[in-house]
Parts: structure tokens; sequence; C-alpha cells
């Protein structure tokens, strides 16, 4: 049966609705009570952190609740970046948001960025009820068997299993619209900071194990809070899709593009040395400068290059790709620039 657009809105309303009052509730108010009476059959997968736990009654749930209230007892500010709902099935939501949590631990402020906070929405007379949660903590590096993001995959896919009995045509190409949810950039179509993790790891396993190079671009674009203030943000969501398709044109299918965060975006190139790397963003560079003007104001982009050495991490390679982009900032935006150095000073 399938769902008239009106009312497909209508439902993911209220389904972001009761998001944002759980999240309100479990962190704000720390209402144990109120968070049982908004679930059914809850379920909560974790992991990021070493640990993988599924609870699939409100009796482990209370438990989970608890331990975690013991860690952390007063209320947590938390700010809701980014929210996607989207329906694979009638009867079905899927809700993610990216989350930053600013817990006080001990008397400090501590600020946990980008966590990423999947439910899923089953509905009792007519009102949505939350049957899964899963919460993803991003880290740099992950073990093996985490498989990150693909576990989380995995996490939502067992959810949908035990709700829809009938696996039609519709709801396998709803699976893979859903992987695709995971890894993927709503506005611009490029892969996501998620995925850009995952690739740079494997990255420099890869060229670590076989003694090869890649290369890794960071693109950022000047003055985007001007554009944002001056023309508005539809403006600027204009721009950050134009800038992902020149990207986009001038990469290759085994090179990988993300939208790393705001206007920031990030390419790794496989098999690419530091020469080639360069030709590449000077192509970028020069082909936004040249065609994307508003009203006679040309756009702009920064690029900060780097290549991979023998014994980097993902954080090694990426400041030096980032403080190449800062030289590229200060000294006078609209340039591409390399670092070879393979220790580089904090900004």
């Amino acid at each position: 049966m399938e769902v008239n657009l009106e009312e497909q809105k209508r439902i993911l309303a209220m389904c972001q609705t009761v998001f944002e009052q759980f999240m309100h509730a479990y962190l704000t108010e720390r209402d144990l009570k109120k968070c049982c009476e908004m679930a059914s059959a809850i379920g909560i997968t974790s992991f990021g952190t070493g640990r993988d736990e599924k609870i699939w009654n409100q009796d482990d749930f209370i438990k989970f609740y608890t331990r975690d209230m013991e860690s952390v007892p007063d209320p947590i500010p938390f700010h809701i970046k980014n929210h996607h709902l989207y329906m694979p099935a009638p009867g079905l939501v899927i809700a993610q948001s990216i989350i930053d949590l600013h817990p006080y631990i001990q008397g400090y402020e501590v600020t946990l960025r980008d966590i990423r906070q999947t439910m899923v929405f089953g509905f009792e007379e007519g009102k949505p009820v939350i049957c899964h949660i899963h919460t993803s903590l991003p880290t740099n590096v992950h073990e093996d068997e985490e498989s990150y993001p693909l576990k989380e995959i995995q996490a939502v896919s067992e959810v949908v299993n035990r709700l829809v009995s009938e696996k039609t045509q519709d709801l396998k190409e709803a699976y893979h619209e859903l992987e695709e949810v995971v890894v993927r950039d709503c506005l611009t179509g490029l892969f996501n900071r998620n995925k850009f993790d995952d690739v740079l790891l494997q990255e420099i396993k890869r060229s670590n194990r076989y003694l090869s190079t890649f290369s890794l671009i960071i693109c950022d674009i000047d003055h985007f809070k001007h554009i944002n203030d001056t023309y508005g943000h539809l403006k600027g969501d204009q721009i950050l899709k134009l800038l992902a398709q020149i990207i986009l044109n001038h990469t290759r299918e085994t090179d990988l593009c993300c939208r790393w965060g705001g206007e920031e975006f990030a390419i790794i190139l496989p098999e690419t040395g530091p020469k080639e790397a360069q030709i590449i963003a000077e192509k970028i560079r020069l082909s936004i400068f040249r065609n994307q003007c508003i009203e006679s104001e040309h756009i702009t982009v920064s690029l900060g290059i780097a290549s991979f050495h023998s014994g980097d991490c993902p954080n090694t390679l990426f400041s030096r790709a980032d403080c190449a982009l800062y030289r590229a900032k200060q000294s006078g935006r609209n340039k591409s620039v390399f670092i070879d150095e393979i220790k580089v000073k904090e900004n």
C-alpha cells in the first residue's frame, strides 16, 4: 500500500517531533519514565567505543539508562545539526541526525561532536513509537571487526527484518537506498565524513602493505559565510552543489569525493602522487573561479594537498593537508598549496 506525498510528509514530521522529544527527555530532562512511555520494544545498539550492546526489552533499557545516568547525572546540553528522515516501507520510518553533546564531567564541559543518532519508528494506533535506537560515536580509527560504518547499516537492517515480514522488490530497493543514506551527504550527493574516515584508514593500510602512495585534497570555499549572509542560504546551498559537481568532473570513478563538513570537501586520490594531485587541485580551483560568479563576484576556493608517507596514520596525513589549506587561506585564498613535511606545526 503506497502512501501519498502529503501523508508521508505528515508522518515524517510526527516522527521528527518524537525524535526531538525523546532526545530532550533522555539527555536534558533525564526522565526515564517519559523515555519508556515513548518506546515500544526498544532496542539500543551502541558501538564505536569498543562496546557492542543490543537491548530488545525495556528492563535492559532501564539498566542501560541507569548506568548512563550514574556516569553523567546532570542534564546534557545537545545540538541537533542535521536531520534526515526516510520511509523505506509503509508503517516504517528511519530517522538519522548528527548531534553534538556538551556534558559536564567533574565540573568541566566536554564536547562530543558528530554523534550519529538513528531511530526506527513503528506505529501503534497511528502514532509513531520508537522501536530501535542506534548511537554511533565517530572516531578516526576503528577495529576491523567493527567495519564502521557498515555495522550501522547491519544494525538498522536487523530492525527492518524484524518489522517487515515480506521482503518485496520495493523493500530490497529501500535497503539499497538506506545504505546510501548512511554514507551520502543529503545536499550534494557526495559521500559523507563517515565514509571518508573509513576509506582513508583503508587506503593507509593498503599503501603501507604495498608500499604505494595516494594523495588527499581538502577544499574549502572562500568567504562562504559572506555568501550566506549576503545572498542567502539557498544560494549557499546552490554553490555547494555546483562545487560538488565540479569536483566530480575533475576526478576519477576510483577517487573518493566527500563533503567533509560545512563548506569543506575532501578528496582521496588512490595511486596518485604529489604532482598529479596538485594538477587536479588546480583544475578544480580554476574551474570554479572561471565559471561561478554571483553578481560579478567570483566564487573562489582554497585547497590543501598532502601525499601519504610510510608510517602515516589518518591524523598525520589529514593534519598536513589541513595545514596546507591554512597556508592557502593565509596567503590570500584562491590558491592550492602542497605540504610534503612529515611533521607540521599546529596552526
